[in-house]
């Protein structure tokens, strides 16, 4: 078997004579013509970068990767506190990704190297980094040279997310391509800088509030109509309106209650039928039955109050009230 020896720069094997390392192209010594024989990596981990990043993806809160690298004393304070409360997993995920993650030994891990005869300019670092973060819009691909994959990704939001997975698990493995169909490069000095990394976790960050603001958004308009139905019928008992009050309520409800015994269940309840102020702060649409729900607190003029939980559905394109609970005494009105 012929001696071998490893490349201080990416940690690929190499044979004794080689004058460059077939992985990334680095000199093997000071000079052409000879090569040193270095009998381990001197900058890097026999760990793997791709099974570490796996691990901290799905296990991160617990602090096993770091278990993996031999650091027991951060992985037990991660243990201790849930991954700083994911915090600390974000952070450790982005810096495995972007090939400044070590070992206990202080080396860097090591990434699958590139095939020795399609050495792509491309960062595998770049790439999982971008997969991990926006890989459900394709910005990976886009990376790499893959536009047309990459606009079908936006389009399927990364195929509804298992597009996605697969990516990451490709390139993280060495096994992702570029356009010209050359495996992305382990070189270190393709990996992302510093810079680069803070500028991702802005960007995602950002992106992720932006994210939570427009989910809060949408989902405060498409639940609109259910308070708003709710008040009206509230507006309308403060006039004593009982008819236009009970308009508010849909068939089902009419069906198995009388105007009369309406009016009786308001009248039971100041808060309902001589409101002052009403809060909903909970409120939902059953994506299954779309049935909506809210519920909250209702106050009467004299000060008096009661928990609340409407229950709606929608006819001819307008919320009509269900059903009537009154919390946390069993009395409600309902089909």
């Amino acid at each position: 078997m012929a001696d071998l020896l490893y490349c201080s720069k990416c940690g690929a094997q190499c044979q004794v004579g080689d004058l460059f390392c077939k992985a990334c192209g680095n000199a093997m010594a000071g000079q052409v013509g000879t090569a040193s024989v270095i009998t381990s990596p001197s900058d890097i981990s026999s760990k793997s970068a791709a099974a570490a990043f796996f691990l901290c993806c799905y296990l991160g809160y617990f602090g096993i990767h770091r278990f993996y690298t031999g650091k027991i004393g951060t992985g037990i304070l991660m243990l201790l506190t849930f991954g700083g409360v994911g915090i600390w997993v974000l952070i450790d995920l982005v810096i495995i990704a972007s090939a400044h993650f070590k070992d206990k030994q202080g080396r860097y891990l090591q990434f699958k190297p590139a095939d020795p005869q399609t050495k792509s300019n491309k960062s595998v670092n770049t790439a999982l980094l971008l997969a991990s973060f926006f890989g459900p819009i394709g910005i990976h691909r886009f990376y790499v040279g893959k536009i047309w994959t990459g606009i079908l990704m936006i389009l399927t939001f990364g195929g509804i997310g298992i597009w996605a997975l697969i990516d990451i698990i490709m390139i993280a493995c060495g096994n992702f391509k570029d356009k010209q169909g050359q495996y992305l490069s382990a070189r270190r000095e393709l990996a992302p800088s510093g810079k680069t990394i803070i500028t991702v976790i802005g960007i995602t960050i950002f992106s992720v509030f932006i994210l939570i603001v427009l989910i809060v958004a949408l989902t405060l308009y498409a639940t609109s109509g259910l308070t708003d139905a709710a008040r009206e019928q509230l507006a309308a008992l403060n006039q004593h309106d009982y008819q236009k009050a009970y308009s508010y309520t849909s068939l089902e409800f009419q069906h198995n209650t009388s105007l009369e015994d309406f009016t009786h269940f308001v009248e039971q309840y100041s808060p309902i039928g001589n409101n002052k102020d009403s809060t909903f702060n909970e409120r939902n649409i059953d994506a299954v039955s779309g049935i909506g729900t809210i519920s909250g607190t209702l106050e009467a003029k004299d000060g008096t109050r009661i928990s609340v939980t409407y229950h709606l559905t929608k006819e001819n394109g307008m919320w009509k009230i269900l059903e009537i609970n009154v919390l946390p005494a069993n009395a409600g009105l309902q089909d």
